[in-house]
């Protein structure tokens, strides 16, 4: 009789992440369990990146923080300078009476006038500080969305520096040894 034995599952391995083998912990024929790690690539990019998108997602998030203190005040500010908006128009309104019984003078008449206007123009950018805050909240709420992603796949790939046995079975092949640089996609 002539047969040959084969594996019901056959995989393929390939590279996760551009790097170095760093170890090999297997040779051709070896019988492997589930887990097992097969080779190790140099990872030490991987933690690079991973370090740098985490510090990118403190700095995003302090940033975030410190706006939202400034939206606080802006908001603040800005129901004061409406309070003190209210305030100078019943004073433009008493102006305007005292005016027409001709009690008060036609120059602080304009001086009530000037400064209905400048609270006016106080209260508008107070309202225009508060709104760009609350646009660079949305602004930095979106960054650091993208930064924890940045970050994840950082994990990831760091992750894929340890190539594991995605089933029991024995090794056929491999295409590497210690030293090469494999490339994303290249077979292990």
């Amino acid at each position: 009789l002539i047969g040959q034995v084969q594996s019901p599952q056959d995989s393929q391995l390939s590279a996760g992440i551009e790097a170095v083998v760093s170890e090999l912990l297997v040779n051709d024929g070896d019988t492997v369990m589930q887990g097992t790690v097969l080779a190790k690539l140099d990872d030490r990019d991987a933690q690079l990146s991973l370090i740098e998108s985490e510090a990118d997602l403190k700095e995003a998030s302090a940033q975030l923080k410190l706006t939202s203190l400034r939206y606080i005040q802006a908001e603040s500010a800005y129901k004061k300078e409406q309070d003190l908006l209210a305030i100078t128009q019943k004073r433009y309104k008493r102006s305007q009476d005292l005016l027409k019984r001709n009690v008060l003078s036609k120059n602080d008449f304009d001086a009530a006038t000037e400064n209905l206007t400048r609270q006016e123009l106080a209260v508008s950018k107070a309202e225009l500080v508060m709104q760009e805050n609350q646009s660079k909240n949305t602004e930095l709420e979106a960054k650091i969305s993208r930064l924890s992603a940045k970050r994840d796949k950082s994990a990831l790939e760091l992750e894929r520096a340890t190539i594991v046995a995605p089933f029991n079975g024995v090794v056929s092949e491999l295409t590497i040894s210690l030293g090469d640089r494999v490339r994303y996609g290249d077979p292990i």
